[in-house]
């Protein structure tokens, strides 16, 4: 497992057992790499959280409502 698909599967497995309503992240375009990345993983995890057959061993939940970037 790459490290870009373990920090997905954290996110996911954090987002689902938390159940947020919100989530704030880094801004879209970043100079920083990590803020970056930490933007593009957010992304995917906000729409893998609702995938019931990624990671059927955690119960998929509805996604949360909001994704706010700081801009």
């Amino acid at each position: 497992m790459s490290r870009d698909e373990e920090l997905l599967s954290d996110l996911v497995q954090t987002m689902r057992l938390y159940m947020p309503k919100v989530i704030i992240g880094p801004p879209p375009i970043c100079r920083h790499p990590d803020h970056q990345a930490l933007h593009d993983a957010l992304k995917q995890a906000h729409f893998f959280c609702g995938v019931k057959k990624y990671l059927p061993s955690v119960v998929a939940i509805d996604r949360p409502l909001h994704l706010k970037m700081l801009e």
